[in-house]
């Protein structure tokens, strides 16, 4: 009888030899191709970061979009938030202003009088904070 022959006899053999070759690579240079993997990294996060996204339904005479829109809203709101940090500093100035007179056992009259402009201010701070639509 004749031995049955193999359709693809090479098959078999040709992964085992890549994988011996990948696994031969692989002790012998981890340096190496560590340092390449890190590179693949780097090259990818800068064509991601840098490449141009087009918008396709954007028509042809619209102008893209800023490249920097948040750090231009931040611009535009950093006075506010200026205002806002420096309204909060004097309303804890105010309170422990307030506080320290309210915890005396009895007030003078410039106590009271201290008293009575320190609730003014805060009051006047509060109304200058709120939004200008909500206003009674």
């Amino acid at each position: 009888m004749s031995k049955k022959t193999h359709s693809n006899p090479l098959e078999g053999r040709l992964w085992q030899a890549l994988r011996t070759k990948l696994s031969l690579v692989l002790t012998r240079y981890p340096a190496y191709l560590f340092a390449a993997m890190i590179f693949c990294m780097v090259i990818s996060a800068v064509w991601v970061f840098s490449a141009r996204r087009a918008d396709i339904n954007m028509a042809a005479f619209e102008s893209p979009r800023p490249r920097f829109m948040l750090l231009d809203t931040l611009g535009a709101k950093l006075p506010s938030f200026a205002e806002t940090y420096g309204a909060l500093n004097r309303v804890l100035a105010l309170q422990a202003e307030i506080g320290a007179l309210i915890e005396k056992d009895s007030l003078s009259s410039s106590d009271s009088i201290a008293l009575i402009g320190a609730l003014d201010k805060f009051e006047s701070l509060q109304r200058s904070m709120q939004p200008k639509n909500n206003l009674p």
